[in-house]
């Protein structure tokens, strides 16, 4: 195995590792956007219940 090869698979490893993180913070981005989403949603029903009763 030469040193070229070598270099080439770290090179590979590292932008696969760096696909990852972004995939990760791209799900974590859109995880807690559900999750304010979801709350705002429980507020307006919360909101619309005081106003029938």
């Amino acid at each position: 195995m030469t040193p070229h090869s070598a270099d080439a698979g770290a090179i590979g490893g590292r932008r696969w590792h760096r696909d990852i993180l972004r995939g990760l913070k791209f799900h974590f981005i859109t995880h807690l956007h559900k999750i304010t989403s979801n709350r705002n949603q429980a507020k307006e029903m919360k909101r619309k219940d005081g106003a029938i009763t």
